[in-house]
């Protein structure tokens, strides 16, 4: 192995033990947002006697930054286990490939029929179920590519501080009126 790919070999394995640090703090604050989100509607909603619109605002002003955690938090989770999925994937494809040859030589499908077609469908079918930890290898490297767009970052940015500040005005809110009127 050369430097270049050993220094590449380094760095997956780096990104892959920070994603995994940082997926459980990612996780109680989407759940920690989302409980709040569901308090505040209920609180609005019976406490306050406001009407469905209005008790309803917490969800429609969370709903994007959650929903930008939440695409954060798969992508984090995709890439906690990106080092182990590109070493079983080498294995993967051998695999899939004598599989692939063996079937290919088993079934031998002739005709156009719906028999004919339904073997071809079940042919298919297996392929695309023995390659599926392949695919999910592909998406998490796609997912990698994620981690060096700016755009990325500064969204996911946005997202965390919509979260925790609209959290920290639904418990403002809520407190105030329960504690002053």
């Amino acid at each position: 192995m050369s430097s270049k790919e050993e220094w590449l070999i380094r760095l997956i394995g780096l990104i892959g033990k920070g994603a995994r640090m940082s997926v459980v703090p990612i996780a109680v604050l989407v759940i920690g947002c989302s409980t709040i989100m569901l308090m505040s509607v209920v609180y609005f909603r019976w406490a306050m006697e406001l009407s469905w619109w209005w008790a309803l605002a917490p969800m429609y002003l969370l709903v994007i930054p959650l929903g930008g955690m939440v695409f954060y938090w798969f992508t984090l989770d995709g890439l906690s286990r990106l080092p182990e999925s590109l070493v079983e994937s080498k294995e993967t494809w051998r695999v899939l490939k004598d599989r692939v040859s063996e079937r290919k030589q088993g079934v031998e499908i002739r005709g156009f029929g719906p028999v004919a077609t339904m073997r071809r469908m079940l042919l298919l079918g297996g392929m695309l179920w023995d390659s599926r930890d392949a695919i999910d290898t592909a998406s998490n490297l796609y997912s990698l590519l994620d981690l060096f767009n700016p755009i990325f970052w500064v969204i996911m940015l946005v997202s965390l501080l919509a979260s925790v500040a609209f959290s920290m005005l639904f418990v403002a809110v809520t407190a105030g009126h329960y504690f002053f009127f």
